[in-house]
């Protein structure tokens, strides 16, 4: 795609990794200085985790005096992992308190074999002495110390600086001047991380010269390349969408103009640059203006392009029952799109035919490909695609979109793999077998999951599953059907995809785990769709069960669901703060089309999960989500259904 191919020539790019704390090497690019003051807010970099089954953020807390981390009876080891692999690091941080009984380590994975693993730890004795120590991980199992890495001491006055070396064939560590050493053959590179075991320990000033590991850069490069796709497809598929439309002018305008206050042209005038301030501007405007159509235009274009669709929506339909004119049928057409009203999208695009200037002709043809593709009518949407763009060579949105078409009818980068699928779906991938043979495996128990929630499924599903290596050839592909929510998207379940037959599209670029996650998700839909259920069911129990199942994780055999999804991350520390019974009560009565509503959808699918989660988990609800899936009954939520589901999740969540 050609918006994309500059960005992959780019190769990786540490410093637009890790942004303002990765300072590079003068002779090398795969080399610098990487830190974090560890004050007041956590690094982009840095992730959160625990040894324990509740969730683990709450136990660091990042304050003026540096990193506080916590851990519990629940969680014994918070770790503070990087994400960051190299073949050579020397690191240090100012270690400003410890209490007794705790350690505190640098804690590192081997980057091939995550079962292998090394710790160089200070622990604080509970007899007030210190032992400085490095330890491997034996087996995949418990730690062990080199016996002549211990390094015993008797006082220690905090703070102290914390330093260690990574180097061929030997870690060594320095506290104050005690210093520790151990023969350890590291080959495959290492991830890193903060431990801190069963006590209280404070830090400051991470500091950390580095040599990135090739493996490691190359995977972090997609990511990097598949964010930054991310938001030149953003700008496609959404204010590039509206470009043409926003450029043409209203025929109302200019007698419109004149009736606006000269504070009004002013605030106008202020806010040309800043889109949201526009917005703002034009809907007070609208208001003071009820019966100008031009007004009620221009504030639902601005709208849309603040991203504000159910308002740019209201307002684009007042303008046109004031006055009927293609360039707002066209913006009200694609408004339309947005909320999930196909039919309303068609009507105005033919109305917007009607005395069509020439101007907005590719516009026109891109929203018409995007609906044909709404519809699930890919070939149709590729033709249509196609030809505005060999008319309309100008218009770059027309390619990307025609490209993104005809990848999903026959996906060109795309092979046949000889490995057992999923439900015997025909599996294609430019993924490496050796990669796809574990994803495949761990997926295993979670497809069990799903036909025991629908025990009538087929043995069999027609159908493909695409997983493709390249964040730029996925994204290339979502481009027409999930350009509006791009955001979350990792992959998608498609009715009519791949070769016009059931398809789940996916990417490995961005984890084995979010893969994995992804492909769980998808192939729920997938299957509900095959069990004949998924227009019958509302929305919410389709999405909620989605990723109630997606979350899951596997502990010596058993499915375990009792961590906050990973979709939801993004509420930060308090993740129920917007549930509440009207929150709970709109997500379930959505429609489909209202469900998916831009700004609304987030916290739709967090109502949903939270509803399924806290039925699902219960032996005494459990035969209510099963014939909720035969679609037998319906859930009202009640104050007191609320009352328990909330604090069920308060207590897993704290």
């Amino acid at each position: 795609m050609l918006l994309s191919a500059p960005l992959a020539a780019q190769g990786f790019d540490a410093a637009g990794f890790f942004g303002g704390d990765f300072k590079p090497a003068t002779d090398r690019k795969d080399a610098g200085t990487l830190s974090a003051s560890l004050e007041l807010e956590p690094p982009d970099w840095m992730d959160f985790t625990g040894s324990g089954s509740a969730r683990a953020r709450g136990r660091f807390e990042f304050t003026r005096d540096g990193l506080v981390i916590k851990p519990d009876s629940d969680h014994g080891t918070c770790e503070a992992l990087l994400d960051v692999g190299v073949s050579r690091v020397a690191g240090t941080v100012k270690l400003h308190e410890l209490d007794q009984g705790g350690a505190f380590g640098f804690h590192m994975r081997d980057l091939a074999e995550p079962g292998k693993a090394w710790l160089i730890e200070l622990k604080h004795l509970e007899s007030g002495a210190w032992q400085l120590r490095i330890r491997a991980r034996v087996n995949g199992g418990r730690y062990v110390a080199f016996p002549e890495s211990k390094c015993e001491i008797r006082a220690l006055d905090l703070p102290a600086d914390f330093s260690f070396e990574l180097k061929p064939g030997e870690l060594t560590a320095d506290v104050a001047g005690n210093r520790s050493s151990a023969k350890a053959k590291i080959e495959n590179g290492v991830s890193l991380g903060l431990a801190v075991t069963d006590a209280r320990a404070r830090l400051r000033g991470l500091s950390l010269d580095v040599t990135l590991h090739p493996t490691w850069m190359d995977d972090a490069a997609q990511r990097l390349l598949a964010r930054r796709t991310l938001e030149r497809l953003r700008e496609y598929a959404t204010s590039g969408l509206l470009s043409g439309i926003a450029a043409f002018e209203h025929p109302g305008a200019k007698q419109a103009l004149e009736v606006y206050t000269e504070a009004e042209r002013r605030d106008l005038e202020g806010a040309r640059d800043d889109p949201f301030q526009r917005a703002d501007v034009l809907a007070r405007i609208a208001r003071a203006h009820p019966d100008n159509a031009f007004a009620q235009h221009e504030a639902g274009v601005a709208a849309m392009l603040a991203g504000r669709v159910a308002s740019g929506h209201a307002l684009l339909l007042a303008a046109d029952r004031l006055q009927r004119t293609p360039v707002t049928s066209l913006a009200l057409a694609e408004a339309c799109r947005r909320v999930g009203d196909v039919t309303g999208a068609e009507t105005a695009l033919q109305q917007a035919k009607k005395d069509m200037p020439d101007a907005l002709r590719p516009d026109f043809a891109l929203i018409e490909g995007r609906l044909l593709a709404d519809r699930g009518d890919i070939a149709g949407a590729e033709g249509v695609l196609k030809k505005a763009a060999a008319s309309y060579a100008e218009h770059p949105q027309l390619q990307a979109f025609a490209d993104s078409a005809t990848v999903l009818t026959q996906p060109p980068t795309l092979n046949a793999l000889e490995l057992e699928a999923p439900f015997g779906l025909s599996l294609v991938s430019d993924v490496p077998e050796d990669m796809m043979q574990p994803v495949l495996a761990r997926l295993k128990p979670y497809i069990e999951k799903i036909r025991l929630w629908l025990p009538d499924l087929p043995a069999k599903l027609e159908g493909v599953l695409a997983v493709f290596a390249s964040p730029v050839e996925y994204l290339r592909a979502a481009l027409l059907v999930a350009g509006d929510n791009l955001d979350n998207v990792a992959g998608m379940y498609l009715p009519h995809g791949i070769g016009g037959g059931p398809s789940v599209m996916a990417c490995r670029a961005f984890g084995e785990d979010e893969l994995l996650r992804t492909l769980v998700h998808e192939l729920w839909h997938m299957a509900l769709a095959a069990a004949g259920r998924s227009e019958s069911l509302p929305r919410w129990l389709n999405e909620g069960m989605a990723v109630f199942l997606s979350a899951g994780r596997i502990e010596q055999g058993v499915m375990v669901y009792d961590e906050l999804p990973s979709e939801f991350m993004a509420f930060g520390d308090a993740p129920l703060e917007g549930l509440n019974l009207e929150r709970v009560q709109a997500a379930l009565a959505a429609r489909p089309h209202e469900f998916y509503v831009p700004g609304e959808v987030r916290g739709n699918y967090l109502a949903a999960w939270a509803v399924v989660w806290f039925l699902a988990s219960r032996a005494e609800s459990l035969q209510t989500v099963r014939n909720l899936l035969k679609g037998e009954g319906t859930l009202n939520p009640t104050a007191e259904l609320m009352q328990a589901m909330t604090k069920a999740l308060a207590d897993r969540l704290r």
